[in-house]
């Protein structure tokens, strides 16, 4: 079915005193009805940098939507299935996950490129990975995808991991903790969404679980310039002080003069701006007036100049599907019904991507949805000054203790020894308390010789450097 509707909605915004009309053309290029519930979604959309197509991951394969014949290519890719797909930074290839596997696709000029799957992964340790988000890099200093995983060590752990993909070294997916990891005892980690800062200083992670760890933002800083991780090896971790939930769509701003992320949870879109000297996310505010959408949102995306951000809803919305609108501030436009498409589907809208060149892209979503959106073109507004940060005193970290109680139970035995060998190997991810009580000799680092000075301890034939008087 290929039936085009056009739809035209005015609304405001206010870009430097310049206020602008807009009107939105919506086109469905895709719907096919039946299968499972959970075996007939878009999930992801990704545009090749050149602009020349997009690849569309889906529960029953991969799609190509071609922008200049306007027409669209299926391959069954079999129980392989697709969830997340990205284009690397020159156009080469793309990595689509699936929660299990990773798989490479080559470039083609036409028809579907070769799709492989990738083998060469690094395990030690690991009982489990789980594969989430894929993203590159958009800055020009590698061309090396960051995969978010949920992994679980052999301890039982869980971890949210960021590993690396290099074609062209052993293993080819490796875990990557230059900008730190987070633990949990339980499966706190799932759906998670990341996006990097426009000029490719840091990215941010959000996660869909319903857990305290939905209610925020993780930061990895690949060289630690700016978010640089804690002293026991953890991401930095900024919580939104009033509810969020289920945080499951993220962008970053493109034009602003200052760096701000969108979420979007259950509740409606927050938005937190980067402030101070170290940087902090701790300001978060409610973009208004906030558009009135349904409770769930599947993604959000800026447009290539970083002009206009979307935000799509996951939950069907009665009796009109809505977008949200967002400013190249981060400030609520308002929202556009997709009045006057086919019926009125009762559909969910889980992706959207907009073209790297033009002011249109795609929204997809359940019973493979597509539709094909397209705005009138937007002016560059006069330039802000960018903020100059406010330096504020470098918080203390919490006191480091290094007594040897590794599993804080009040007592130094050989399972303090063991654990402290354990985090040595890396199957076992401590607290800062816990790292601290593992460095038994202080010297800023936990080795081997900790754990054998710990064991010693427990003889009685050495000390830790603060066991004196612990037990």
């Amino acid at each position: 079915m290929n039936i085009k509707l056009t739809l035209v909605c005015v609304f405001s915004m206010l870009f430097s005193a310049v206020m602008l009309q807009a009107s939105w053309t919506f086109e469905e290029i895709n719907y096919s009805p039946g299968g499972a519930w959970d075996d007939d979604y878009v999930y992801r959309i990704s545009w090749r940098p050149q602009g020349d197509y997009a690849l569309i991951a889906a529960c029953d394969g991969l799609y190509r939507y071609n922008y200049e014949e306007e027409t669209l290519e299926y391959l069954d890719i079999g129980s392989r299935k697709a969830r997340d797909v990205q284009f690397s930074r020159d156009g080469t290839f793309a990595l689509i996950s699936n929660l299990t596997e990773i798989y490479r696709y080559d470039h083609a000029e036409s028809g579907f490129g070769e799709i492989t799957t990738i083998t060469d992964i690094q395990y030690s340790g690991t009982q489990e990975i789980r594969f989430y988000d894929v993203v590159f890099n958009p800055a020009p200093r590698d061309n090396l995808a960051y995969i978010t995983a949920n992994r679980q060590s052999t301890s039982g752990q869980h971890q949210l991991t960021i590993y690396r993909y290099d074609p062209d070294a052993s293993p080819q997916i490796y875990p990557d903790y230059t900008g730190g990891t987070t633990y949990a005892m339980n499966d706190a980690f799932g759906g998670m969404r990341a996006s990097f800062q426009p000029d490719g200083d840091y990215f941010v992670i959000t996660n869909k679980f319903a857990n305290g760890y939905s209610e925020g933002i993780f930061v990895y800083d690949p060289d630690q310039s700016t978010f640089p991780k804690l002293p026991a090896g953890a991401m930095q971790w900024f919580p939104r002080n009033t509810y969020l939930g289920n945080s499951n769509a993220v962008t970053m701003g493109r034009a602003s003069g200052q760096r701000f992320v969108l979420v979007r949870g259950n509740g409606r879109t927050q938005r937190t701006i980067q402030t101070g000297v170290p940087a902090s996310f701790n300001n978060w505010d409610q973009p208004s007036p906030s558009p009135d959408m349904a409770v769930y949102s599947g993604d959000a995306d800026y447009s290539y100049d970083g002009m206009l951000g979307i935000v799509v809803e996951r939950a069907a919305w009665t009796p009109y599907h809505r977008i949200g609108t967002f400013d190249h501030n981060g400030d609520a436009s308002g929202g556009v019904d997709l009045v006057g498409l086919p019926e009125q589907r009762p559909l969910r809208i889980n992706a959207v991507a907009w073209h790297p060149n033009f002011h249109m892209g795609l929204m997809g979503g359940e019973k493979r949805w597509l539709i094909r959106f397209s705005t009138t073109a937007i002016p560059t507004p006069e330039p802000t000054a960018t903020p100059v940060p406010t330096a504020t005193a470098t918080p203390e970290p919490p006191d480091c203790i290094n007594h040897g109680d590794v599993n804080q139970d009040g007592l130094i035995t050989s399972a303090d020894a063991q654990l402290a060998f354990f985090i040595v190997l890396g199957q076992f991810i401590p607290t800062h308390e816990q790292w601290c009580a593992a460095d038994c000799n202080a010297d800023g680092q936990v080795t081997a010789a900790d754990a054998q000075q710990i064991f010693q301890t427990v003889l009685g034939q050495s000390e830790c450097q603060d066991s004196v008087g612990f037990r």
